[in-house]
């Protein structure tokens, strides 16, 4: 399988170095725009300036890291005009969303700033010598409010996907192809490089406090679903200029919109109950169309689980898959502590004052789904020869 016609790399899914600058100057006013973000912002003059912005036609986009840069500065402008001012505003004016739906079309993926948008295609090298793997080594290309702590909220991930991300390949290679020697090997890499996962993970308190990011990061991340509380009971309208308005309720990026670990999962051969399942199709959505349509290939062929159970005298891999599954877990772990940490305990704080419900960034209750994740992960294991 040639994974690079998916827009899979040495990263995975990551691409190695996202568009810091368009070539065409025709772009050049969402550069500008991009450069002075969070000072408009912060200044309340936000909303001003982009009713004065041309509104550019996207056929002069000529690749795919153009087309996806277009799409992260739109995503990151679209959630700064709504959520720049109270109230907050439910329609969004054609000179932004007329080129945001037209790229959302072309990436297949929805009009909010998701997981890609924030994350995926919104980071550079510090050091060009340097690791992807280090969330020291890396920072966001545009953010709502300039700080460090925001750009290390999204390089976390940026690091924790590069880690998995070397492995996409050799995975789907290995999945067509399987012998006993390279599942035994590959699993064994997964688990290693998951458990390099769950460190990385560890660290996000080094530049982040879970009260800055529930008091301040999480307004500009938040989408426009399940937005009554915060001034937006319908969702918001993308003002194409056809004059058939319609509302639109959307959720918010998180980490939920990552194709790794639903790669991970099906390779692996988990299982997941039928309210997950619709969770996971509707992220789906929130995902870049050329990655679900890597996901839908791999879905097609048998996963390690059905390789391994095949052979049921073959210890040492039954103990590789096991140990890989369990590294899995253990990520899931870690994910529902940070979880806890910087959403459920400052949302109970919150709740306590104001009688509101615990949600996450993407407008629903991240826990359950997180936990019955992590358990249907542990019911994955194979029983010991």
């Amino acid at each position: 399988m040639d994974c690079s016609s998916f827009d899979i790399g040495p990263y995975g899914f990551l691409p190695s170095q996202p568009l810091q600058k368009f070539e065409n100057p025709y772009y050049h006013p969402w550069d500008v725009l991009a450069s002075d973000f969070h000072h408009l912002l912060s200044g309340k003059s936000f909303r001003t300036v982009v009713e004065q912005l041309p509104c550019l036609d996207t056929t002069q986009l000529k690749d795919v890291r153009e087309w996806q840069r277009a799409y992260v500065l739109l995503g990151f402008f679209a959630h700064g005009y709504v959520w720049v001012e109270t109230p907050a505003a439910e329609r969004i004016p054609p000179s932004l969303s007329k080129p945001f739906l037209s790229i959302c079309v072309k990436l297949q993926i929805a009009p909010v700033a998701t997981y890609a948008c924030l994350c995926l295609w919104n980071f550079r090298l510090i050091n060009q010598s340097k690791s992807h793997k280090d969330p020291a080594n890396l920072d966001s290309l545009i953010s709502f409010t300039g700080t460090r702590a925001e750009s290390w909220f999204y390089v976390m991930s940026v690091a924790i996907e590069a880690q998995g991300g070397c492995l996409v390949t050799e995975l789907a290679t290995t999945l067509l192809d399987p012998s006993p020697h390279a599942v035994n090997s590959v699993l064994q890499d997964l688990a290693s490089t998951l458990d390099s996962m769950t460190v990385t993970m560890a660290r996000m308190s080094e530049h982040l406090d879970p009260d800055y990011f529930w008091n301040v990061i999480r307004m500009w991340i938040s989408g426009f679903q399940n937005a009554s509380s915060k001034g937006l009971p319908n969702g918001i309208i993308y003002e194409d200029g056809t004059g058939q308005d319609r509302y639109q309720q959307l959720a918010g990026g998180s980490n939920g919109q990552t194709t790794l670990l639903p790669f991970f999962d099906l390779v692996l051969g988990i299982q997941h109950s039928t309210e997950n399942k619709d969770f996971i199709r509707d992220m789906h959505e929130y995902m870049p169309g050329i990655h679900i349509d890597f996901l839908k290939t791999m879905s097609q062929h048998r996963s390690f689980r059905d390789f391994v159970t095949e052979r049921p005298h073959d210890v040492g891999l039954h103990q590789a898959y096991n140990q890989a599954v369990e590294s899995l877990k253990v990520l899931r772990s870690k994910h529902v502590n940070l979880i806890t940490r910087y959403i459920v305990i400052p949302s109970r704080k919150e709740s306590s004052r104001h009688g509101t419900e615990v949600q996450g960034t993407a407008g629903t209750s991240p826990m359950p789904f997180l936990k019955s994740m992590r358990e249907e992960s542990e019911q994955a294991k194979l029983e010991a020869l």
